[in-house]
């Protein structure tokens, strides 16, 4: 809660008109119902905080995505789980959880919305198989370094990866650069953004850079758009989209 209230307050220092309800107006597709509306049945029926612009749902994704109205959001982006170690909270997803949270995010998101994923190995192989395999889909891969060389003394089998993947999924035909940040001529798709290990008082080395959350947001959404994190941690994406001028729900 104190976190919402720090990024409602960047918020509107910021002059932002924050209302979920001017965001799903904003979009000239046809929205069934409100995203305001949807927020606060949301925020009634999950354990929520809450903050002009922002709201963190507390539970499932696989409950709380399919209950998202259609259509209102510009750009997912999640690191989930990876299955790379044996803690619970690194369980992998089946093909079948990701097939039907992948349904449900195509309906959620707007024409021209990205879905970003970080993954590495074995997943990011595995999700361009599952999820971008259609042929009416377009996705590609950029590269994190997250600046980690220091040696696992617990591997010395393998060395540490230093890179990440993040997985970019759109529609064909529907992206639409004009209302993005337009690269820069010769941009590569390495993004170097040493991982900073204390950041809203939490150390930990999954914690995504601000920076590297803040190049993100304004890449792939325009001023004013909504940004979802349904794997959201210390809530890093909401941070940056909420300085940016983006609104955000995190799951």
């Amino acid at each position: 809660p104190s976190e919402t209230a720090q990024l409602g307050q960047t918020s509107r220092k910021r002059g932002h008109d924050d209302s979920f309800a001017t965001a799903a107006a904003r979009t000239e597709a046809p929205v069934p119902h409100t995203l305001e509306r949807s927020i606060t049945a949301l925020a009634k029926a999950f354990p929520s905080a809450k903050a002009k612009g922002c709201l963190l749902l507390h539970g499932s994704c696989h409950e709380i995505v399919p209950r998202l109205p259609s259509r209102t959001v510009d750009a997912f982006v999640v690191h989930p789980p990876y299955g790379v170690n044996r803690a619970g909270w690194d369980t992998k997803w089946s093909e079948e959880e990701w097939a039907a949270l992948a349904a449900e995010v195509w309906r959620v998101l707007r024409p021209g919305g990205h879905w970003l994923i970080f993954c590495q190995g074995k997943l990011t192989v595995e999700l361009e198989t599952l999820l971008a395999d259609e042929a009416s889909l377009g996705h590609y891969r950029m590269c994190w370094n997250t600046g980690r060389t220091n040696t696992n003394i617990f591997n010395t089998w393998q060395p540490r990866h230093q890179i990440e993947d993040i997985l970019v999924l759109y529609r064909k035909g529907e992206k639409d650069w004009s209302q993005y940040r337009k690269l820069r001529p010769g941009q590569s798709d390495l993004l170097d953004f040493p991982i900073e290990h204390a950041y809203l008082g939490v150390k930990a080395d999954s914690l995504k850079p601000p920076a590297l959350m803040d190049e993100l947001v304004r890449r792939y959404t325009a001023d004013g758009g909504t940004v979802c994190d349904f794997c959201m941690n210390s809530g890093v994406c909401g941070a940056a989209a909420m300085e940016a001028g983006r609104r955000f729900v995190g799951v």
